[in-house]
């Protein structure tokens, strides 16, 4: 009964539903008639009691009978026009499901088990459970069955935290490893006075699914200042830099076969871009990477480019990707290194750049 989740009314609601499924040639049939005998273009009804309405109008102001003939017509108008809208909309909203009627089928066939097995009716099947639920509750532990489960209980307790201990001291010895690999990647990308710590909040209180750690990274990148909470001191291009080195040392240490860097150069240009550029080709070599960038210097390192743009047709807003020829990649790169105007000079500079990036 727990298994089949029972609610009160469904059966009658499947019912109805199943009705509806299997006759659902014959609804379309009828609503597609039915409008069409109200709405065609030729010889529809709606469009004689019209006329009707017209004519009888037309003398209602002679007898007082053909008045009351006359609002009597233009009400039936008015309701074969409301009539023939809805007819419109429920065959607009009409779609043969044949998954949903096998679904129904067999929620009903379940419930008819049950109710050959635990009564006559759903709330009939559901006040036995609750019954039996209860029975099973009140006579399932004795007084030394419970003492006994408190007892597991506490020492899973123990074991979780045991646990949790041993996680702790692995995450002080990864955050260490961590530390140095982070500045010796930040130095790779001009950040040489960079430093970076991992420093740990232990909550003894309060343990979850990943421990009783909170981690948070420090750093500073100027010499004499001191170091502070990554998210509140470094800036745009800090925050790209440091994210890249970051997914640099976990593509090495997890195995990662497939990277996404979303603008990872963000509020990076010069000689640092360049650097940016040669690190996530170093992450290529045993990696897939997929890299959305507005850098000329990363666009040259890729084996492949693609140009994203958006145009409008038929007042929709479509997105389009499509992989670039050689020659469509140096006028792309030439337009990003100089921006709308494209010169000869801008033009010999991107095949510079394609040709040293892939030398």
């Amino acid at each position: 009964i727990a298994q089949a989740a029972l609610v009160e009314d469904e059966e009658a609601q499947l019912v109805d539903e199943r009705e509806k499924l299997i006759n659902y040639q014959k609804i379309v049939d009828a609503l597609s008639q039915s409008y069409a005998a109200l709405s065609a273009e030729e010889a529809n009804s709606v469009d004689g009691v019209s006329l009707a309405l017209t004519e009888v109008q037309g003398i209602a102001h002679l007898d007082p009978a053909y008045e009351k003939i006359s609002e009597t017509i233009q009400s039936a108008y008015y309701l074969l026009q409301d009539a023939a809208a809805d007819i419109s909309r429920q065959a607009d909203n009409l779609e043969l499901d044949e998954g949903r009627l096998e679904e129904v089928l067999s929620r009903l066939e379940t419930i008819r088990q049950l109710k050959r097995k635990y009564g006559e009716s759903i709330p009939v099947i559901l006040a036995y459970y609750d019954s039996i639920s209860k029975e099973i509750s009140e006579s399932a532990y004795t007084e030394g069955q419970l003492e006994q489960l408190e007892a597991e209980l506490a020492q899973k307790a123990d074991e979780v935290w045991q646990l949790a201990e041993e996680l702790h001291v692995k995450r002080r010895e990864a955050a260490h490893r961590l530390e140095k690999e982070i500045v010796q990647e930040l130095k790779e990308l001009y950040m040489e006075h960079a430093q970076f710590d991992v420093r740990f909040a232990n909550n003894s209180k309060q343990l979850t699914a990943n421990g009783f750690d909170v981690v948070e990274f420090y750093l500073t990148t100027n010499p004499g200042e001191g170091l502070k909470p990554l998210v509140r001191v470094a800036s745009g291009g800090e925050l790209s830099r440091i994210l890249l080195a970051l997914k640099s040392i976990f593509s090495r240490k997890q195995g990662i076969t497939s990277i996404v860097f979303d603008e990872v150069d963000t509020g990076v240009s010069g000689r640092v871009a360049q650097a940016i550029a040669e690190k996530i080709a170093k992450i290529a070599a045993h990696s897939q990477v997929l890299c959305i960038t507005h850098l000329p210097q990363v666009a040259a390192v890729a084996d492949n480019q693609y140009f994203i743009e958006k145009s409008i047709q038929d007042g929709r807003t479509e997105t389009h990707v499509r992989k670039l020829a050689q020659q469509e990649r140096v006028t792309e790169i030439a337009r990003v290194l100089s921006g709308a105007e494209i010169t000869d000079l801008t033009v010999e500079h991107a095949r510079e750049l394609l040709s040293q990036a892939h030398q």
